[in-house]
């Protein structure tokens, strides 16, 4: 793609502008910055197949696969953050968030794989990551099988704050206010017709009440009025994809034609559960305190299963807090 058509689909300053990188992977395209060393948007499809395993591919088990998180290297390593630097930004509640989710690329693992470059990830919250961001994921990834609409896409992006911040183990980085997400989908029975649909919703603590049904319609947000906030020129960026014509296309709410609800799965309920317990450990305001909300989720491990996930981020927590307690000891 050449630095104009990148240029013509953001609404940044210039200094951000170069430092646009267009990244086309086999199952997304990211545009990748630079300068926030995380994506201003990403691009996927979904379909009926989204999410699952290609015939004669073994399925992946995440759970036996150390580390999948490397960086791209079609992007200067010191243009990225490392894993190591984001496993400092894990002491302060902060994860490495999938822009396009892994869960949605499982075809092969190759495919798989590159859902973890760093090029994909963003500073997304640990409970809004593990939680609420986890079931509007799933909610995109089964639009696929929905006969009523086709041609379904989905944007992925963020909004960087103003500044960045500086931890005390000297990683700068710019924490996003936002997350959204884009979708558009054509009418199956009136190709004219062009579905829109956006999801906005805060980078910040999030902890999820026991639901049958979630109502994720309260997410939602006007598509003229996100895109001011994204500083995306959206139909030079559906134009592009040839979602969009002008004339031709006459755009309708996805509100019309389908409930923006979800009913999670038992394991995505569970997933749930697990999601608040990351904000017991992350949240404490206190070594007692993290050491009790650490004793108490050990005895849910026959319910959760592998705890794996927590234990880092309850040791994480702990160093951070041994660290302050020190620095203030010394004053």
């Amino acid at each position: 793609m050449d630095k104009k058509t990148l240029h013509s689909f953001f609404n940044y300053p210039v200094n951000v502008l170069d430092t646009l990188h267009f990244l086309q992977r086999k199952e997304y395209d990211s545009f990748y910055c630079s300068h926030y060393k995380f994506p201003l948007l990403v691009h996927e499809t979904v379909t009926e197949q989204t999410g699952k395993t290609a015939p004669g591919e073994e399925k992946i088990n995440r759970s036996k696969i150390e580390d999948p998180y490397r960086k791209d290297p079609d992007i200067p390593a010191e243009d990225q953050f490392s894993f190591a630097e984001y496993k400092t930004l894990m002491k302060y509640g902060l994860s490495p968030g999938h822009n396009t989710p892994a869960g949605a690329h499982n075809t092969t693992r190759a495919i798989w794989d590159e859902s973890f470059l760093m090029t994909n990830m963003t500073p997304q919250e640990m409970t809004f990551n593990s939680g609420m961001w986890v079931l509007v994921e799933a909610w995109c990834r089964n639009l696929g099988t929905n006969s009523d609409i086709t041609n379904v896409h989905v944007f992925t992006g963020c909004i960087p704050d103003d500044e960045f911040v500086e931890t005390a183990e000297g990683v700068n980085v710019n924490i996003p206010t936002h997350w959204f997400k884009i979708i558009t989908a054509q009418d199956s029975s009136n190709p004219k017709t062009l579905y829109t649909l956006a999801i906005y919703m805060k980078n910040d603590k999030m902890f999820v009440k026991k639901m049958e049904t979630y109502p994720l319609d309260r997410f939602t947000i006007p598509v003229p009025k996100l895109e001011p906030l994204a500083r995306l020129n959206l139909n030079t960026i559906l134009e592009h994809y040839k979602i969009y014509k002008p004339g031709y296309h006459r755009f309708e709410s996805l509100k019309r034609v389908m409930p923006i609800t979800f009913r999670p799965s038992k394991g995505l309920q569970i997933q749930m559960e697990k999601c608040n317990w990351f904000g017991r450990i992350i949240y404490s305001k206190s070594l007692e305190e993290l050491e009790q909300a650490w004793t108490d989720i050990q005895k849910m491990s026959e319910r959760f299963g592998d705890l794996q996930y927590h234990r880092e981020y309850y040791d994480f927590v702990k160093e951070r807090m041994l660290e302050e307690q020190k620095t203030q000891n010394k004053k």
